[in-house]
């Protein structure tokens, strides 16, 4: 065990190394598409894979409108809603784990940084995007490709960016957000 455990570091290191930080790491901007690489992952038997990820559509709102006249959804003080709907086609001849795509490191223009986690409350339908979240579809499958959106809440008195990282801390891409104030 303590050879495999060297050998994880040993990678480890080695990635955090080669892992694109900060400016050198691409920007996803909304209708364009990037190929991106989940690194493997032994210990949850995640599989290395590749996929190409398209921002379909990008929503930014203080609040989120709820079907059947139920109240919507307001965002704390301070903060703002940042809805996501992407397109995953799996590149690979592996599974594309898109939990990855579900939480985010949000860096503010003046430093601040702040980890992200899905909003699970949240629902982008009622701003026109898809009205699946990543948390409830498949992970698909080679030559397949799924729709879906990710629910983040952001501080809102800056503009920032929100970097997605594989489960090995490797950076993917990251994406845009906007003062809302």
């Amino acid at each position: 065990m303590g050879s495999g455990r060297a050998h994880a570091s040993a990678t480890t290191a080695a990635r955090t190394t080669a892992t694109p930080s900060g400016d050198h790491v691409r920007v996803l901007k909304e209708g364009k598409t990037l190929p991106v690489a989940i690194s493997p992952d032994q210990v949850l038997d995640i599989p290395a894979s590749s996929a190409e990820v398209t921002l379909t559509d990008l929503k930014q709102a203080d609040s989120l409108p709820s079907d059947a006249g139920l109240d919507p959804e307001v965002a704390d003080p301070g903060m703002t809603f940042i809805c996501l709907e992407m397109k995953v086609k799996n590149t690979s001849s592996a599974e594309f784990d898109t939990y990855p795509l579900t939480h985010a490191r949000w860096t503010g223009k003046d430093g601040e940084a702040k980890n992200i986690g899905l909003f699970t409350d949240g629902d982008c339908a009622g701003l026109g995007l898809a009205d699946e979240s990543f948390v409830n579809e498949p992970a698909p499958r080679p030559g397949e490709f799924v729709r879906a959106t990710t629910v983040l809440m952001v501080p809102d008195n800056q503009p920032g960016y929100l970097e997605f990282e594989d489960r090995q801390d490797f950076a993917m891409f990251k994406v845009e957000t906007h003062a809302a104030r």
